[in-house]
């Protein structure tokens, strides 16, 4: 039956909701369809099942530059207890290797904002699960990063990990800055000048530290945190941070 905060959407949207079931192929095939047509769809899931069990679709999608919004929710570990099928580590690898705008929201005010926007071209948008207490007071996010606070040495985070060096920073790295990434593409060139330092600990938790990489591609050393593999393990997000 799909996520059940749909349901009020389905309600008051019927026309306009189509519900695919567990067949993300054909939800990104018809989604396709409905861009040829001139319309704007919308197509959402669990973010690696949305896009790495359609991303043959999803290819065609991009290249054909397709005005389809993917929205992919549960990135990191949100998915926790569910274990490394439903863990969203991969996703965003994957989509760097396409022509498309993406978005990767570190609170509820990013995520509105993000979503309500007129996309003229293929944009994917990874959300948080649940909700999580706001952290931006801008109503717009067009700059593609936000800067926290300044220091010698800047925390690059993205998504929920933005909390976790806000955190940090302040309980034990009081010097440090904290930046949130939240466009990983098109990169925003604007941030290796806006930075008072090239050093930068680049916090993430997606296999492969592509966030990182964009960064050093834009001349700037990146050390990144970052999962080194699968976890096997089941708990909460926070025992798998731990």
């Amino acid at each position: 039956h799909g996520a059940v905060w749909l349901n009020k959407l389905a309600a008051d949207y019927p026309a306009q909701y189509i519900n695919v079931g567990i067949a993300e192929q054909n939800m990104a095939s018809m989604a396709a369809g409905l861009a040829l047509c001139g319309m704007r769809p919308v197509i959402y899931s669990i973010n690696n099942f949305l896009i790495l069990r359609a991303y043959e679709q999803i290819t065609h999608i991009c290249s054909s530059k397709l005005p389809v919004l993917m929205v992919g929710v549960g990135a990191g570990f949100a998915y926790s207890s569910d274990g490394p099928t439903h863990h969203g580590v991969t996703d965003l690898g994957a989509m760097l290797q396409l022509p498309c705008a993406i978005y990767n929201c570190s609170d509820g005010s990013m995520s509105r904002w993000l979503g309500a926007q007129d996309w003229d071209t293929p944009t994917y948008i990874r959300i948080e699960r649940g909700t999580m207490p706001d952290l931006h007071e801008s109503a717009k996010f067009t700059e593609g990063y936000k800067i926290l606070r300044m220091g010698n040495t800047v925390i690059v985070a993205s998504g929920a990990m933005v909390r976790e060096a806000a955190r940090a920073a302040k309980t034990y790295m009081s010097k440090y800055g904290v930046v949130d990434l939240y466009r990983i593409k098109p990169f925003p060139m604007a941030l290796s000048d806006a930075l008072s330092t090239k050093k930068v600990l680049c916090v993430e938790d997606n296999l492969g530290a592509p966030i990182a990489g964009e960064l050093g591609k834009n001349g700037i050393a990146a050390l990144s945190l970052a999962p080194p593999g699968f976890m096997y393990k089941y708990g909460g997000r926070d025992y798998m941070h731990r």
